[in-house]
């Protein structure tokens, strides 16, 4: 970075040019937008202009090309994970980077990591600080329900940051939380992932081992203490006092009298009586990881209690979208098999006897031992019907390779109707087929083809 972000900030925002490369991606989008409003001038480009990015950029009037010829004279250039940088003289910055030059004067700076669920568990936890009245700055990987944008700058004493274990850009691995330099830590659970950059476990898990030991001993780390959390390493390794939450009774604050109802569920923590709109224990334990956080920063639990009944979700995070024909339908953007395996859980306790039909399409596996080959049978064991589309981009350097033809033949040796189909007007015929009112179907794919799907399918199977 030739030129210190730091020194571009101080001057009027009016006089100032940022371009967004990959300004569609959800962060680098929201934080377009949130710096428009603070009066910069911001351009961005794309060869991607997906929904539901692509529709919030052009509703804030922001100018997206996918030519990038609107960056011309631009000030900065704002840079993600996956574009690569041609020298053109002008002066760069990463989005973590970015962030943090706007949220270090925060005296308190929460980073809320960890493999699956770190969105959800950010937005809770914003949502509780701002119903206390804390007014944080705050990063959201997503879109929030309780909020206009995932993402808000406004000089907080409190910053609430999603704290993405990516690499920061192509010129810098650093995983994005570390920008941050977090005075506390939520660490939901760690599972392998990112196997490009991490095809070894302890490599990944140390990134989160590393975040906690970095911590002040001043600070605080509220962390699942789950046996399936895989979390006792970072717990160890923590420089802070740790709260540990969990069901299990190794935790110091523990869950209990779960219960899932018509309204979603409900449990007991901390002394206090909880319901939540969203589904599954997955959810449930994340909420409890925000609440004990929020303890943390002085709020009470009966004060979390009220904010959680009206905390809405997150899109696309396992989000209901319609009920076409009678067949409810929902979305979840994260295709992890870990996370696809809560997402299945949930739904098939919220619908024991009706037909669970799941459309996914297999995380991107890179080097490794199979790691998303060997869990996605066991993530999809309770759905009845699996329809698989082919992997995103599968690096060429996979080793060994993911084969949709192996998962066909281990879902049907769990007695789960599998099949595969290679385009999207195939897959829309092969539901239409086999679908019928009072089923679910949970369409876990990539997007732009998620958005696509959902339309699709509805209009084949509506009356």
């Amino acid at each position: 970075m030739p030129v210190s972000v730091q020194i571009l900030l101080e001057k009027n925002p009016r006089e100032v040019h940022l371009h967004f490369l990959g300004i569609c991606g959800i962060a680098m989008g929201q934080m377009a937008i949130e710096l428009q409003r603070l009066g910069y001038r911001v351009t961005g480009s794309d060869d991607q202009s997906d929904p539901p990015m692509s529709l919030m950029l052009a509703a804030a009037g922001i100018d997206v090309d996918s030519s990038g010829e609107n960056r011309r004279n631009c000030d900065m250039l704002v840079i993600g994970r996956g574009h690569s940088l041609v020298d053109t003289g002008v002066s760069f910055v990463s989005l973590p980077e970015l962030v943090s030059a706007f949220t270090q004067q925060a005296a308190q700076r929460v980073a809320v990591a960890g493999t699956k669920g770190k969105t959800t568990t950010t937005s809770m936890l914003t949502w509780m600080a701002h119903f206390a009245g804390l007014q944080p700055d705050y990063l959201i990987g997503g879109v929030p329900g309780n909020f206009p944008s995932g993402l808000h700058l406004n000089r907080s004493p409190l910053a609430i940051l999603e704290g993405d274990e990516y690499a920061s850009s192509p010129t810098d691995l650093t995983p994005k939380f570390v920008h941050y330099r977090p005075t506390a830590a939520v660490l939901t659970n760690i599972h392998p992932d990112h196997l490009e950059l991490y095809p070894e476990f302890d490599s990944y898990e140390e990134l989160f081992v590393s975040m906690l030991a970095n911590l002040p001993n001043n600070g605080f780390a509220v962390v699942s203490g789950d046996a399936s959390s895989n979390c006792i390493k970072a717990i160890a390794a923590s420089s802070a006092p740790v709260t540990t939450v969990g069901w299990e009774e190794t935790s110091t604050s523990r869950l209990t009298d779960y219960a899932a109802d018509n309204d979603g569920t409900r449990f007991t923590f901390l002394g206090h009586a909880f319901h939540l709109s969203l589904l599954g224990k997955a959810n449930v334990l994340d909420a409890a990881l925000a609440i004990a956080a929020a303890h943390h920063l002085g709020i009470e639990p009966k004060i979390s209690a009220k904010a959680l009944r009206d905390f809405l979700p997150v899109q696309e995070r396992l989000q209901h979208v319609g009920t076409p024909g009678g067949v409810r339908l929902f979305v979840d953007s994260n295709v992890h098999p870990a996370s696809l395996q809560t997402a299945v859980e949930a739904l098939r306790e919220r619908h024991p006897t009706g037909r669970l039909l799941c459309l996914i399409q297999p995380q991107t596996p890179g080097p490794g031992d199979g790691y998303v080959q060997r869990t996605l049978p066991q993530a999809l064991e309770q759905a009845s019907h699996v329809l698989v589309a082919p992997p995103a981009n599968q690096l060429e350097d996979c080793d060994p390779p993911f084969s949709c033809e192996q998962l066909i033949a281990d879902l049907t040796s769990l007695n789960i109707t599998s099949a595969y189909r290679a385009t999207r007007k195939t897959l829309v015929a092969w539901v239409v087929e086999n679908i019928h009112a009072g089923d679910t179907i949970l369409i876990a794919v990539h997007a732009p083809s998620r958005a696509l799907l959902v339309r699709e399918i509805t209009a084949a199977i509506e009356p």
